[in-house]
């Protein structure tokens, strides 16, 4: 069985400006996990927004396996 895990941040800023003056700013860190697991030829995918332990991340993916979607690529290494 193979696993990966994928991690995206991104950081977001508003300003909000009424009649040439700056009414509000909003900055905000955002992150996203995508775990995967690949075994006997299928895919189990989780995706998560905001913080998520490896472990409870990997168990969602490999109970996604359960789904059967093929995967027929072979994974680089």
């Amino acid at each position: 069985m193979e696993k990966e895990k994928y991690t995206q941040r991104k950081k977001y800023s508003a300003v909000e400006i009424v009649e040439n003056k700056i009414v509000s700013f909003d900055k905000t860190d955002a992150i996203e996990y995508s775990f995967r697991v690949y075994k006997d030829g299928f895919a189990g995918i989780h995706y998560q927004q905001g913080k998520m332990s490896d472990e409870e991340g990997f168990a969602k993916a490999e109970k996604n396996l359960e789904l059967k979607r093929p995967y027929p690529f072979e994974l680089e290494s």
